[in-house]
């Protein structure tokens, strides 16, 4: 059977040289030992734990930085492909798509519309107009998708006050073979008020 501990009498009787080594002796029938830590020892464990915790905070800061640069990835990834698909889609219907935009300044409440001689521009029927968007700089802007086989159309630019009053663009109309717009992509067309 294991022979019972023996109880040190008194901690403070115990030589301070021993220090923060802990000794045992073994004797039949008998044990002792040294609990008493030196302030060399306590102050290197806690540096050990403080080391260990800084250790630890980094670590969760590379792995947080890693995570945030794998999901902006994603993100990305994710963006190009839908927008790979959307031009995968236009090709396959074969529309040729056109951007019209022309810069003019709106006052409050006004707005502009494309209308033109195909059915995509409304015929020159403003209920039937298209919309257009403003964007920085006071450019209006706004993408129409017309079939394959679409050739010239002509357009002009409208503005609008609240939906109701009409003032056309003064001059000529403007002319535009949609035929030169290749198939899948985007033609940009860059407009001047007035300059048909």
């Amino acid at each position: 059977p294991t022979p019972p501990r023996r109880q040190v009498q008194s901690l403070e009787a115990l030589p301070e040289s021993k220090g923060a080594a802990a000794v045992c002796g073994k004797t039949p029938g008998r044990w002792t030992a040294d609990v008493r830590p030196s302030r060399v020892a306590v102050c290197g464990t806690m540096a050990a734990s403080q080391e260990a915790l800084r250790q630890k905070v980094e670590r969760n800061q590379r792995y947080q930085q890693k995570f945030r640069e794998a999901a902006h990835a994603r993100r990305f990834e994710m963006y190009d492909r839908a927008w790979h698909e959307c031009i995968r889609r236009e090709a396959s219907l074969g529309t040729r798509a056109v951007e019209f935009s022309v810069h003019y300044e709106t006052a409050f409440g006004q707005d502009l519309r494309l209308v033109g001689s195909t059915p995509e521009l409304g015929r020159w029927n403003l209920t039937q107009s298209v919309a257009m968007r403003w964007t920085e700089g006071n450019l209006w802007v706004v993408k129409v998708s017309f079939p394959p086989d679409a050739t010239g159309v002509e357009y002009k630019f409208v503005v609008m006050q609240q939906g109701h009053d009409a003032q056309w663009e003064y001059g000529r109309n403007h002319a535009f073979d949609v035929s030169s717009a290749s198939v899948g992509e985007i033609a940009m067309r860059r407009d001047v008020w007035g300059c048909g």
